[in-house]
Formats: structure tokens, sequence, C-alpha cells
């Protein structure tokens, strides 16, 4: 096994068993609003402490980013670790049981290996560059297989969604038209987590945090799955490359097949 990748686990894994320790308490309860948010931020950075400094142990000469300090450019000649400690923070905080943590590397400024793990199910994702997808250490693919031509797609468009709502609600209107259920989950890179393994058939997002995605979308490409511009060639408001489809090839023609038919 790849020795970042061995790392990068027992990292995910410490950080995670420190995060479940607040989510089986009450704390959460007990505590008034702006506390509550306060408290999750902290548990959000201990998590992120806990695994710059293990990984830190073997590579102290890497570069080290979080969901909030990821806009920068990549200088080719440095590996960086991307760090997120805690993706479904909401989901976290009302004790609904759909979040988890990432750990992804990119060198010469191209995304390597990407970790993901589900702390409550104990399930770890993982995909090397060329070295496919797993969980829990089999081989995962993003399959074509409908099932009374029922689809299952996530969403993650909220920012668009106000801004267009007219425009979107026509689009959810035409695919639950289609036996196509809709999913909004709470944790976009669990959902990327899912597509690749199957259980969910493609992901809608917006392409914000760019190293989130990049960190996920591997997880699809290392699984057999593909990323589609989902409007390019609808006339729309929609700016350019905004809105993506990712997931099985087939899957994404017969999305893109309903939303474009009048």
């Amino acid at each position: 096994m790849n020795p970042m990748l061995n790392i990068a686990i027992s990292s995910i894994r410490k950080a995670g068993s420190f995060i479940i320790k607040f989510y089986d308490s009450n704390i959460f309860f007990n505590k008034k609003f702006n506390e509550n948010f306060l408290y999750v931020n902290q548990i959000v950075k201990r998590s992120e402490n806990i695994i710059i400094n293990e990984i830190k142990k073997y590579y102290p000469n890497h570069i080290y980013i979080t969901k909030d300090n990821s806009d920068f450019n990549f200088n080719k000649k440095k590996i960086y670790w991307f760090i997120n400690s805690l993706d479904g923070v909401l989901n976290f905080k009302n004790k609904f049981p759909h979040f988890c943590l990432l750990i992804s590397n990119f060198i010469n400024k191209k995304i390597f290996m990407s970790v993901i793990y589900d702390p409550i199910k104990n399930e770890l994702f993982t995909s090397i560059k060329g070295e496919g997808s797993k969980i829990n250490g089999y081989r995962m693919r993003c399959d074509y297989k409908f099932l009374n031509n029922d689809i299952i797609i996530a969403f993650n468009i909220y920012k668009k969604f106000n801004k267009n709502k007219k425009f979107y609600k026509n689009i959810i209107n035409k695919l639950i038209s289609k036996n196509v259920y809709i999913r909004i989950t709470g944790s976009v890179i669990l959902d990327f987590a899912y597509v690749s393994s199957g259980r969910l058939n493609c992901l809608l997002i917006e392409k914000n945090n760019i190293l989130n995605f990049f960190s996920g979308e591997l997880q699809i490409k290392e699984s057999g799955g593909l990323t589609y511009n989902l409007f390019k060639n609808l006339n729309n408001n929609i700016s350019k490359n905004s809105i993506l489809i990712t997931g099985n090839d087939n899957y994404i023609k017969k999305i893109i097949s309903i939303i474009n038919k009048k």
C-alpha cells in the first residue's frame, strides 16, 4: 500500500474517533445556539489539528491546507495535503448520522489521492490516481444497472438554486416525472463516495470549493465514472461551467436527455 495512503488512513481514523466522542454526547442540547456554533467550530479545528499533527510526523515539509484557507495558487514543487475535518456540520449538530472527514493529496498541482471516512458507519473510501477506488479495501465501481428505470441522484446546488429558482424547479419537475428520485443529503463529500460505490447514480453539484470537488471527483473517476457540464448545450442564463453532473456515463446521458426534453 502507498505509504502516504497508510498515513492518511491512520490520521483520518484517529480524527474520526475524536469527533464521534462528541457526537455521542448530549452537549449540543445543553447549549444555546451561539455557544453551540462556537463549540462545533472548536471540534472541527481540533479534528484538523489531529490530522495535520499526525501527518506532519512523517512529512514535516509538506504544505497543509483546510477548507477555510484553500484560496491560493499551487506551487508545482510542493506537495499539498487538503483536510476537510467535518463535512456535514449541520447534520452533525442535529445528530443526523450522515457526515464525514476528508483528506486528499496534491502533487505537481494535480490530485493524487483521496480518503473519505464515515466514522458512524466505519466506512473508508480511498482512491489513488491510476489505481482505482476502494471501500474498506474492496474495489468499487460506478456501475450502470437500471432497476425498473428508477434513478437516484443527489443535488448540491443551493446557491445557484436561489438565484434561478424557476429554472431549477422546472428541471426538478421533469426529473421527478421520469422516476428520478432526488436526495439532498447535507454532505457533498459522502455524495461523491456514494456515487463511486453505486449507492447514488449521479450527483449534480456547484463547482464551489475546488479542492473539495477534485477530491470527490477522483473517487468517481477511479471507479469508472465521468463528469460533464450539465448545461453546456442548453440556452439559459446559468453561467457556463457552473453546474456539473458526475457519475456513470449511461446515467448522465439519461439525466441530460430528460432535462433537454421540451
